[in-house]
Formats: structure tokens, C-alpha cells, sequence
């Protein structure tokens, strides 16, 4: 049986906080019935993927405060005139005019003045992941959007969410109505505070989607959440006839991130891209499901996950796209990709199509593998260095995600996070392979951050009277002697060919790893010592 890591949530919880938003009995009644939901459901409905959602069972989350009161209220993110800014449990700035009946707000003042709509919406979907009921219990703000027919809106709305607390949970509810011949196009963004105690706080969301005729919608939606962080992000949505449907997810952050994304593409000539792209560092877990059910004629539907893994982190990708008997004429496309860089990266790809229509498109790809060792070579060959040519392969691998953003602007932003990241994964890189060096003949004392010598750079440094050279080559870092052995001349001023470095002045060359004078005036060794990574600092062993 698996542990239940929410006892501290109880009905006590769901009933202080609709009444903390005054809310109608009705809501509260669904509330209650949705924590009801909750507490039978299992964290993973199908008996086929229990074993890979053990690790949920794990977490600590004893101390959690599912009531959510704002403890901190400050970000850099406060009067930038964004659409929508949360902090926390709170909508705290909210800069949009709506006409032309349209309605974008938050959904505690949709309950309030809209409850025909909301009530008509949220009861929809009866069955639901866990996850989605305890956020349908619990959820103290979120988004609400009603786009009446014959509207579009051009402007992309932009809603920005930080996550300021340590040891809270935070649920999000967000209902999103798209009537006939309507557009709408949402850009998200989530980040948390970097906190000095390590203690963990969980963000999630339930969102319920309604896309009606002739209709088109965007959703890009970025998480760049801190490694405290544990999210639980679910959507299902419903695509009526002629509609189109984007929704790209970029998870770059967090401790864990557990994502549902189930969609029902139930009008003809109805299309969904479901797109997902993982960038995974240090021991960050990305469990995510996705699902295509078509059930009318002349469907297309594709999901599209591609990850990039490094150190510890590991992603799970479950899919399964359905045909109904009568779906004629769909297509539909699963596809999951991930390209592991380091031997501790781990990625599960597991795709499924249920067809029950022969008249039909059905595909399916998935492929794990290490980085291409003989595209690397090359490149490398071309006057590349190996930490260059791995990014602009992993750029190229993403770029069939990227391409599908259409807006120029949020394009550029997620590049300028996914560089954020790349930074962070070369660190990472260098962590893995030298994180088991223990001492054998000294102290290890600090010398510097990791993030002071970038890939290609060589310093001299002194600690201890000892003038250390310290040198980053292909994002492994190497300690020696920082003086030629010939004359005291500064090596940091030479030139590095592979490991080898040169001195400027008598041109005596030193192999880095073992400290050997390759060639005269120069004939003692330099010393070498043994390096150690710890928090993303250095250290060194000194005698």
C-alpha cells in the first residue's frame, strides 16, 4: 500500500479557506466532494506505471502549510505592468481592461460574480487525477478567461507566478472558455525564490480548458522553478469543430515536476500539438503523462516531448493517444525523445496508441541515447570546443519544439531561460565527474566558486603561500602548479592545446592531468593537486 504523504491535509483545511473567500455553499460542496475524490484515489491510476511513481511515496512533506498564508510579499517581478503577477497564494497586481464582454480575472472573483459559468464548467469532468481533486479542494487563487464568440484577442496576456514561501502548498484553479470563432493566447511563467534552508514547498494547478468552434488557442508555459520545489501541473482540454489548440510546456526547474495532460479533440477537423521539453540537472525528477483521445472525423493530434538529462536527473515520459471506432480520417503522432549527457542521467519513454478505426494516421517514436560521439568529433574537429558543440547540438535537438512558437518575443525569452540552464547543466557536468575525490594526503580547502572559471579559462590563484593555476578544459577542472618549473613565469598567460599548456615565455609545455614537463628548458613536474566540488564550490587538497 502506498504511503499516504498528505495526512496533514483534512477537511478542516478545504473549509477555512472557502470561507476565507466567502464562497457560495455549492463551492464548497465541490470542494469537499473533490478532497472525498483525493483521498481514494491512488497516485497513479494505471497498474502498468505504479512503478515509476514510488518515488512520490518518498517525500517529506510532513511540515507543509496547505493554508498558505502570504509570508513574503516582495519580488522583482512588482510593477513591470504584467497582465497578471501572484505571489505566493495571492493575485497581487492585475493590469487588464476588459470589453467586448470579455472576461480574464482571477477565479475567486469569477465564483463570485459569474457562478453560472464557473458551476456549468468545473463539473465537466467527473473522473480526474488525484492531483487534480486535491487542487480542486484546495486552490486559493487561479485564472479565469471567458471569450465570447466572434472575438479575438491579438495581445498575448502574460501571467507570472512566484512562489516566495518555504514550506508551503499552493494550489491554483484555472478555467479557460473559448466560445465560437474566438482567440485567446496566454503566456505562463513560474519561479521560486532561492532559499538558504532546504526545506521543500509544493505549487500546483488544476486546469480545465473548453475550446469551442472555429476557435484557436495558445498556451506557452514556462516553469523555472527553484530545486525546493515540488509541482503538481495538470490540464484537460476539450477542442470543439475547426478549433486548433497549441500548448508548449518548458520544464526547466524544480525538485520534482509531475505533469497530467489529457486532451479531447471532440469536434471535426479539430487539432491539438501537445509539446513538452525537459532541460534536467543535478537530481531534479520529470514525471509526465500525456493523452490524445479522438473521437470525431478528420482529427489531427500530436504530442511532442524531447529532454535533455544530466547528473542525477531522471524523466519519465508516459503517453497514450486514442482512436475512436468513429474517428475517420484522424492522424496522430506520439513522440518521446530524450538525449542523456553523463552515465548517472536516466530517462523512461513509454508510448501507447489505442486504435479502434482503420481508416486512420497512427505513429509513434522514442529513442534514449547518450550525445552522438561521432557528430561531437566532427564538430569538434571544425575548431569547436566540446563544451560549444555540445550546446548547439542539444539547441538543434530542441529546436523542433522551439520552431512552433510563433510569438518572436516569448521565443526569445524562453532561449535566454533555456541558457540559464545550459550554464547550470555544464556546472552540474563538472560536479558529476569529479564529486568522488576524497582526501588522501591533506586538507581540502576552499579556492573558489565553480561558476568563477568558465570553460576555456585558466587562473592563477594563491591559498596557503602556494600559487595554484587552476584551469576549466572541456568543464573539467584541473589544478596545478600555477608557476613554470624553469622560471617563475605565471602559466594563466600561456596558451592550452587538449590538456596540455604552454608556457609564454621559454614555450615548456605541462601535461595538466599528470603535471609532466613535456619538453625543455622545463624538467620538473609541476605539482598536482586533487580537486573536489562541493555546493558548486572548489577545493583543493593541500599537503
Amino acid at each position: 500500500m502506498q504511503k499516504n504523504i498528505f495526512n496533514n491535509i483534512s477537511t478542516d483545511i478545504v473549509k477555512v479557506i472557502s470561507k476565507k473567500n466567502n464562497e457560495p455553499s455549492w463551492m464548497l460542496e465541490y470542494r469537499l466532494k473533490s478532497f472525498e475524490k483525493f483521498q481514494e484515489s491512488s497516485f497513479e491510476q494505471s497498474i502498468l506505471f505504479k512503478r515509476y511513481n514510488d518515488f512520490l511515496t518518498k517525500l517529506d512533506l510532513e511540515d507543509i502549510n496547505f493554508e498558505g498564508n502570504n509570508q513574503e510579499t516582495e519580488t522583482e517581478h512588482r510593477g513591470r505592468h504584467i497582465n497578471f503577477l501572484q505571489v505566493n497564494n495571492e493575485i497581487v497586481e492585475k493590469n487588464i481592461e476588459n470589453s467586448n464582454n470579455v472576461i480574464v480575472t482571477d477565479i475567486n472573483e469569477a465564483i463570485s460574480k459569474y457562478p453560472d459559468i464557473v458551476k456549468s464548467h468545473i463539473e465537466k469532468n467527473p473522473i480526474r487525477d488525484k492531483f487534480e481533486y486535491l487542487a480542486d479542494a484546495i486552490f486559493q487563487t487561479g485564472l479565469f478567461v471567458r471569450i465570447p464568440k466572434d472575438v479575438k484577442m491579438l495581445d498575448t496576456i502574460r501571467y507570472i507566478n512566484r512562489q516566495e514561501n518555504t514550506n508551503s502548498g499552493i494550489f491554483n484553479k484555472n478555467l479557460i472558455i473559448l466560445e465560437d470563432n474566438s482567440d485567446f493566447n496566454l503566456f505562463i511563467e513560474h519561479y521560486s525564490s532561492i532559499k538558504s534552508q532546504n526545506i521543500d514547498s509544493i505549487f500546483g494547478y488544476s486546469k480545465d480548458i473548453f475550446v469551442a468552434n472555429n476557435a484557436k488557442l495558445s498556451i506557452i508555459e514556462m516553469q523555472l522553478f527553484n530545486n525546493n520545489m515540488i509541482s503538481f501541473m495538470n490540464k484537460r482540454t476539450e477542442i470543439g469543430k475547426q478549433s486548433s489548440v497549441k500548448l508548449a510546456v518548458g520544464y526547466l526547474g524544480g525538485k520534482v515536476s509531475r505533469s497530467r495532460s489529457y486532451s479531447s479533440l471532440i469536434g471535426d477537423n479539430s487539432t491539438i500539438q501537445d509539446l513538452h521539453l525537459v532541460i534536467g540537472t543535478k537530481e531534479e525528477r520529470h514525471d509526465l503523462v500525456t493523452s490524445i483521445c479522438h473521437s470525431a472525423k478528420g482529427t489531427k493530434g500530436s504530442v511532442d516531448v524531447k529532454g535533455v538529462l544530466t547528473g542525477k536527473s531522471q524523466m519519465t515520459l508516459k503517453g497514450m493517444n486514442k482512436i475512436e471506432k468513429h474517428a475517420h480520417d484522424t492522424d496522430t503522432f506520439l513522440g518521446g525523445h530524450a538525449i542523456l549527457l553523463g552515465n548517472k542521467a536516466r530517462a523512461n519513454i513509454i508510448p501507447g496508441l489505442e486504435i479502434n478505426n482503420r481508416n486512420v494516421k497512427a505513429k509513434h517514436s522514442a529513442a534514449v541515447a547518450p550525445i552522438d560521439e561521432d557528430l561531437l568529433f566532427y564538430m569538434q574537429s571544425r575548431s569547436l570546443d566540446k563544451n560549444t558543440a555540445i550546446k548547439l547540438i542539444v539547441t538543434g535537438f530542441l529546436e523542433s519544439i522551439l520552431k512552433r512558437i510563433e510569438v518572436e518575443a516569448i521565443k526569445e525569452q524562453i532561449a535566454e531561460m533555456i541558457k540559464f540552464k545550459f550554464d547550470e547543466m555544464s556546472l552540474t557536468t563538472i560536479q558529476d565527474e569529479q564529486e568522488e575525490i576524497l582526501a588522501v594526503k591533506g586538507e581540502f580547502k576552499k579556492l573558489c566558486k565553480l561558476s568563477e572559471i568558465q570553460n576555456g579559462e585558466m587562473k592563477n590563484m594563491l591559498i596557503d603561500g602556494k600559487n595554484i593555476l587552476l584551469s576549466n578544459i572541456n568543464n573539467k577542472i584541473f589544478a596545478t602548479g600555477g608557476q613554470c618549473t624553469h622560471e617563475e613565469v605565471n602559466l594563466e598567460d600561456g596558451f592550452i592545446v587538449g590538456e596540455d599548456i604552454t608556457c609564454p615565455l621559454h614555450l615548456s609545455k605541462f601535461n595538466l592531468k599528470t603535471g609532466k614537463a613535456l619538453n625543455p628548458p622545463a624538467i620538473d613536474e609541476l605539482a598536482v593537486y586533487n580537486i573536489k566540488i562541493q555546493d558548486e564550490e572548489i577545493y583543493i587538497e593541500i599537503d
